[in-house]
């Protein structure tokens, strides 16, 4: 009794369990008055047993706990040994024929009894109050996520949904939690889905995560990603689906102008009437336009790296290592002041062997370089035309006077 009772018992001092123990230890008292000491002995004689004292242990041990029955042990092994003294009651002849044996054999086996059960309740209430307070935990963090989320029955019943998820589809949360996984998921998903639901019950996943297309109420489809798992009993049975989802619907539109700005620009960059390639900051290049093809007859597939580029369309190798060093220092410098690549002349071989004048210059770009090659081989041809019309004769080819001014001049 000193050691249970040198911790208050929680609730007890509540108005309505204050009644409740008040009540059972009342009515235990009376009952101990009745049994042990004969109160009512022509009434209920006949019926007033010790094992009804049990009933009352019991009842302590369900709705008062260990405080309880070790108080009910108390008063009823002090209103036992009274009526074993005084020679009344269910323990009247134990002192004359057992010394009080068959008492304490009794308030032994009853204290066995109420202890057990006390502690029995006591694991069970326990239990069932960190159960309650898991679930309101989760239905709190349910409720007030930022996100959609869902749980689901194994035939795929939304049985509990937040007002998140409710907002993403457009359903009032009744309305919602009477649908199916099937009905809300695009027809086009269904099946994927539902094979990632089978994987999750034949334990093949504990969960997964997937982009997919849900349909409102209105009947817009709208984008979200799905991270969903499956939760197990203690047994390991699967009990219920947990599925959080995230409206991804501004983050694809977005993507999809993006990818169309790119498409538009690759349309764009691929059909200019002016050559261009681009590489990155590891040196392969990831594009040639369609007019570089035309004019040096290269593919990404022929010099797919920028090594090979200087190989090909520079074979003299010191001729290669002078445009190297000229590149290099120009896109070093474009770099550091944020300027374009200063442009340079450069005579580049062609695929087919040719040799063709070009002024290359470009832009460093996030990751790399945009290289612009302005082609001037036919002004070249045409330079050199002019000047040799200009120095020599039509007829013979010889040097004529206004070469020979020209020289004297110089």
């Amino acid at each position: 009794l000193i050691l249970v009772w040198r911790r208050m018992p929680n609730g007890w001092l509540e108005p309505k369990r204050m009644t409740e123990a008040v009540l059972v230890i009342g009515l235990t008292l009376l009952g101990g008055q009745i049994i042990f000491l004969s109160w009512f002995h022509y009434a209920v004689g006949q019926v007033a047993q010790g094992y009804w004292m049990f009933l009352f242990v019991t009842w302590a041990a369900a709705r008062l706990g260990i405080h309880g029955v070790v108080t009910i042990l108390f008063m009823t092994a002090i209103q036992g040994l009274l009526g074993a003294i005084q020679g009344v009651g269910f323990f009247a002849h134990d002192i004359a024929k057992t010394g009080l044996v068959n008492y304490w054999f009794y308030i032994m086996t009853l204290s066995v009894v109420g202890m057990a059960l006390s502690i029995h309740f006591t694991e069970r209430k326990q239990i069932e109050e960190a159960l309650r307070k898991s679930e309101t935990r989760f239905r709190n963090i349910l409720e007030h996520a930022p996100i959609g989320m869902a749980v689901a029955s194994l035939d795929g019943r939304l049985t509990q949904v937040n007002q998140s998820l409710c907002i993403i589809l457009g359903y009032e949360k009744a309305e919602l939690e009477k649908l199916t996984i099937r009905e809300i998921t695009h027809p086009e998903y269904v099946a994927s889905s539902f094979a990632n639901i089978k994987r999750l019950l034949d334990g093949e996943l504990d969960h997964y995560r997937s982009e997919k297309r849900y349909i409102r109420k209105d009947g817009r489809p709208v984008w979200a990603q799905l991270a969903a798992s499956i939760e197990r009993d203690g047994s390991g049975a699967p009990w219920c689906f947990i599925g959080q989802i995230e409206d991804i619907t501004e983050r694809k539109q977005a993507e999809e102008k993006l990818r169309a700005s790119e498409q538009k620009f690759m349309r764009l960059f691929m059909e200019i009437p002016i050559p261009l390639g681009v590489a990155d900051k590891e040196g392969v290049i990831a594009h040639f336009n369609n007019k570089f093809t035309e004019v040096f007859g290269y593919t990404t597939d022929d010099v797919p790296t920028l090594n090979e580029w200087w190989l090909h369309a520079y074979p003299n190798e010191t001729y290669r290592r002078w445009v190297l060093d000229n590149w290099n220092d120009a896109v070093a410098k474009a770099t550091k002041e944020g300027t374009n690549v200063e442009s340079a002349e450069y005579n580049v071989t062609c695929k087919n062997g040719a040799e063709r004048v070009v002024i290359i210059g470009g832009s460093p770009v996030e990751g790399g370089v945009l290289a612009i090659f302005n082609d001037i081989t036919e002004r070249k041809q045409a330079e050199e035309q002019i000047r040799t019309l200009a120095f020599y004769g039509a007829l013979t080819q010889l040097p004529n006077r206004r070469m020979l001014s020209d020289r004297l001049a110089q």
